[in-house]
C-alpha cells in the first residue's frame, strides 16, 4: 500500500496526519472561528479485502472487540462493517484521539438504518464529543469504503 503525505494549510485550518494498518494516511482538521473551536473533522479509508480477512482470522474475535452488540444485533454483512469501521475511525479522529486505554471501540456505536447511518456516543468519546453533534457520510465501492466525520457544536 503506497502512503502519500501531503497537507495544505491555512489561516483557518490545522491539519494532523493520521495512519492506521487498514487506511491510507488521513487528514484530520479543526476549524476556528474568533479563536474558539467550532468544528472538527475526520475522514478514513478502509481497503476492504484487508479489512475482511482481518475480520476472518481468529474466529471473529476482532469483530466482537470492535463492534457492540447492539451493531452486530443489526447482523452486518462484511461491508457494512467495514463501513461501520471506517465511521468508528473518522469520529475518533474528528475526536482528536485514536483508540487505546482511555477510548474503546465500544465508546463510538455506529447504526445503520437503511442508507442513514448514525453514531451513539458513550463513555470517553461523549466527554470529548462536548456539545458537539455527530455527523457521517459515507462512500462505498468494492475496494474501499470511506467515511467523513464532523462533529459541529450544538445551537
Amino acid at each position: 500500500m503506497q502512503r502519500f503525505s501531503q497537507v495544505a494549510r491555512n489561516n483557518t485550518v490545522s491539519p494532523l496526519l493520521l495512519t492506521h494498518a487498514f487506511h491510507s494516511t488521513i487528514f484530520v482538521s479543526e476549524v476556528r472561528a474568533a479563536g474558539r473551536l467550532e468544528m472538527k473533522t475526520g475522514t478514513d479509508v478502509v481497503e476492504n479485502q484487508r479489512f475482511f480477512h482481518a475480520i476472518k482470522r481468529n474466529n471473529n474475535r476482532l469483530r466482537h472487540r470492535l463492534f457492540t452488540q447492539a451493531e452486530l444485533a443489526l447482523d452486518p454483512d462484511e461491508f457494512d462493517m467495514a463501513l461501520m469501521f471506517s465511521a468508528k475511525e473518522s469520529v475518533a479522529k474528528a475526536l482528536g484521539t485514536g483508540f487505546d486505554s482511555l477510548l474503546s471501540w465500544h465508546d463510538i456505536e455506529i447504526l445503520i438504518n437503511g442508507n442513514s447511518m448514525k453514531a451513539i456516543l458513550s463513555g470517553r468519546a461523549l466527554e470529548l464529543a462536548g456539545n458537539r453533534t455527530v455527523h457521517i457520510s459515507t462512500a462505498q465501492q468494492d475496494s474501499t469504503s470511506f467515511t467523513f466525520t464532523l462533529l459541529a457544536e450544538r445551537e
